[in-house]
């Protein structure tokens, strides 16, 4: 029997350990994961709602106010079946390592304590999803803002008068995370258009987990229509948690036009706005093939189908049609022999 046995979920560990938790599930977009879900999905009573590479991705945030105040993040990747259920034995693992090296309880939270050995359960952030989940944490528990938000807000103020490179990542996440505030709202309104490249970038991928108000929604759009090729997924992932019916309608449009997409607008699609994939049923227009005839369009090698099938094909809410696609009569030639790819490709595994 491991150390682990007397545990039958990461839920349970971090209740039982003392802590307070939740869960910023970085799959996709960044979003809080319910707690009851997590645990539903670690029971294997529903499949992980938004898999991406075959994993779900999270940030396990824990604490516990009686000993102090720090915040601990573990950056976990568990996988998860062909059903997109989370894979017991290897969440068994994780356990037994976890108590292996911080024991039943944590006694004394400190950092070096909340650090795990290496294994192949966790990774390492890049900088933006580090400022980003910091970012989310504060917002979520409803701390005071950074001494730097002051900087950085006067700056979006001004964009020409401060030189940008003196802005930290962590300040531009923190910018994003709080653009409902009037001030932050109407500067970024007002000077979105002459940010330079690398401050878009940084603050568009922060707001990927923002849920954006209608006039953010129709700036961003707007500046999708204009801006830079290399800026242009950007601002698509900017829009992730913003899935109104107005940018729904617009990615409809982007799907079902007769323009080539590049493949970062192809990639985006898939990875942040799969919901515009599903079929509806008030819909005749099947936007899911429209959205494969695309990427066959853009890669004829067929290398572009097969990885982006393999994505969306885990996610549940798609998983059905996706498969039914497969069986369906009626595709067209070259959809046909993308498929036929799929099927060769195991063949000759």
């Amino acid at each position: 029997m491991t150390k682990s046995a007397s545990y039958s979920t990461l839920s349970e560990f971090l209740l039982q350990a003392g802590t307070e938790y939740f869960v910023i599930d970085v799959s996709r977009t960044r979003q809080i994961l319910d707690n009851q879900v997590l645990f539903d999905c670690e029971l294997n009573n529903i499949p992980f709602p938004r898999p991406r590479q075959g994993h779900a991705w999270l940030c396990v945030v824990f604490w516990n106010k009686s000993m102090n105040t720090e915040h601990y993040m573990w950056f976990l990747k568990l996988p998860v079946d062909e059903q997109s259920l989370l894979m017991q034995a290897a969440r068994d693992e994780f356990l037994n390592i976890v108590v292996t090296a911080l024991g039943n309880e944590f006694q004394q939270i400190e950092k070096q304590q909340a650090e795990l050995p290496e294994n192949p359960f966790v990774f390492a952030p890049n900088q933006q999803q580090l400022a980003d989940c910091n970012a989310t944490i504060r917002k979520y528990l409803k701390l005071a803002a950074r001494p730097q938000m002051k900087a950085a807000i006067n700056y979006l103020k001004a964009p020409s008068v401060q030189p940008w490179d003196t802005l930290a990542v962590q300040d531009i996440s923190d910018l994003a995370l709080f653009i409902e505030d009037t001030e932050i709202q109407h500067a970024f309104m007002q000077n979105i258009e002459v940010l330079p490249e690398p401050v878009c970038v940084c603050l568009f991928s922060a707001l990927e987990g923002c849920q954006l108000t209608e006039n953010l929604i129709d700036v961003l759009l707007n500046y999708h229509r204009q801006c830079e090729a290399s800026l242009s997924s950007m601002a698509l992932r900017a829009l992730a948690s913003s899935q109104t019916p107005k940018v729904q309608k617009y990615l409809e449009q982007l799907i079902s036009s007769e323009q080539d997409l590049d493949l970062e607008t192809l990639v985006v699609i898939a990875g942040r706005h799969w919901q515009t994939l599903v079929p509806k049923a008030n819909s005749t227009q099947d936007y899911l093939t429209l959205y494969f005839e695309k990427v066959i369009k853009t890669d004829s090698s067929h290398a572009l189908f097969r990885g982006v099938f393999a994505d969306l094909v885990q996610i549940p809410e798609l998983r059905v049609f996706i498969l039914a696609m497969l069986r369906s009569s009626t595709q067209s030639d070259s959809l046909n022999r993308a498929i036929a790819t799929l099927f060769n490709q195991q063949g000759s595994a």
